[in-house]
Parts: structure tokens; C-alpha cells; sequence
């Protein structure tokens, strides 16, 4: 993590200093494909921390997270970005449910992570849904947009090829685009599940 902040104390402290160690990545790095993740963590986020304190905070919370370690409530709100007090109570709310599913094990740390920048799901508690794929492995849903079950059903017979008189939907089915969806269906005798775009039968 100390790694590329020996110069640190070459930037101007009045100005934004991850998006000043981001332009100097950029204009030092040879080759992008041999980055190392810190690097890209900059070059990707930089823009959001004027600080170093900031910015070494923010990919210590991501490097935690990958490894296992779950995100604090005051963590999850700092990555969520929200600043409204109604939205920062609901994100709270969202928060317990998210820490409950990676007690179950139904999510790792790392998922919960990810959501936090979900941020019309964590305004909509009643959308953070799970569904078994296989043995030890669910499905979260990151999509916080319903849709009328007549476009559900549109959806999934022209996408995967189900015949509509067959295909019975299971709760609120999800939609913002053919890469952000979730709804969950029976057909055939088998449950499945309409994720970002594809298609999973469920272990039930």
C-alpha cells in the first residue's frame, strides 16, 4: 500500500492530491496492462480523495474486503457517499441486512463492498434479495428498478427463448438495462433467475 507515494511531498497540499498522483500515473506508466492494484485503485478512484489520508483509507477498505474482512457500518455509509440524513438511516438499515447475509454466508465481505456503491439499492432495503445458484453459492441482486411483471415476462421469453403461458414470476422482478436486471421465475419444474443479463437455474 506505501507503494508510489515517495514523491507525495512534491504535490501542492492546497490542491486535489489523488487526482495529482492519478496524472502522474498516467504520465510515468509504461505499460497499463502491468499495473499493480494500487495503481489502479488511483488511476480508477483517485478523482474522489483530495487527500493521501483519504485515499490510502479508501483501498484499505478494498483491500480488506477482498480478503475477507467485513466493512464497518461507518465504512459502508463513507463508501456509499451519501450525505442526505434520510438516505444515510435507510443505507444503515440496508447495512444490517448485507451483515446478516455474510453471517448466514450467503455473501462474502467483498459483495457487500460492491453494493455500498449500489446506491439506489441500498435506498430500497426491501430489494436486497438472494437466491441459491449452487452449494454454498447465491445470487445478490444490484438492481434497484422494478418493472410490471408484462415487461418481466417480455424480457425473459425474448432473451432466453421461454414460452410466455409457461413462465410463472417469483416477487418483484428488477430492470434498469440488459446488464442490470433480476427476476426470478419458474418454468419447466426448475426455478431461475434473470441476472444482469444472464441466466442461472437455481439450487433449490
Amino acid at each position: 500500500m506505501e507503494k508510489n507515494n515517495n514523491n507525495q511531498n512534491t504535490f501542492n497540499t492546497e490542491t486535489h492530491y489523488g487526482r495529482q498522483l492519478a496524472e502522474k500515473l498516467r504520465k510515468e506508466i509504461k505499460d497499463f496492462s502491468k499495473m499493480d492494484p494500487y495503481e489502479k485503485f488511483v488511476l480508477d478512484n483517485g478523482w474522489k480523495y483530495p487527500t493521501l489520508k483519504e485515499l490510502k483509507a479508501a483501498y484499505n477498505r478494498l483491500c480488506r474486503s477482498v480478503n475477507g474482512i467485513l466493512l464497518s457500518e461507518k465504512e459502508f455509509l463513507i463508501e456509499s457517499g451519501l450525505t442526505k440524513k434520510e438516505d444515510i438511516e435507510t443505507a444503515k438499515k440496508s447495512y444490517a441486512i448485507l451483515a446478516e447475509l455474510v453471517r448466514k454466508g450467503q455473501i462474502d465481505a467483498k459483495k457487500v463492498y460492491w453494493y455500498s456503491h449500489c446506491t439506489d439499492c441500498i435506498r430500497s432495503p426491501e430489494t436486497i434479495i438472494t437466491y441459491p445458484c449452487a452449494p454454498k453459492e447465491w445470487l445478490l441482486n444490484t438492481c434497484g428498478t422494478e418493472i410490471s411483471e408484462d415487461k418481466a415476462l417480455v424480457y425473459v421469453c425474448l432473451e432466453f427463448g421461454f414460452e410466455v403461458c409457461r413462465v410463472q414470476l417469483i416477487g418483484t422482478p428488477y430492470y434498469d438495462a440488459s446488464d442490470s436486471n433480476f427476476i426470478r421465475f419458474d418454468c419447466g419444474g426448475y426455478g431461475w433467475l434473470a441476472k444482469d443479463g444472464e441466466l442461472y437455474q437455481l439450487f433449490i
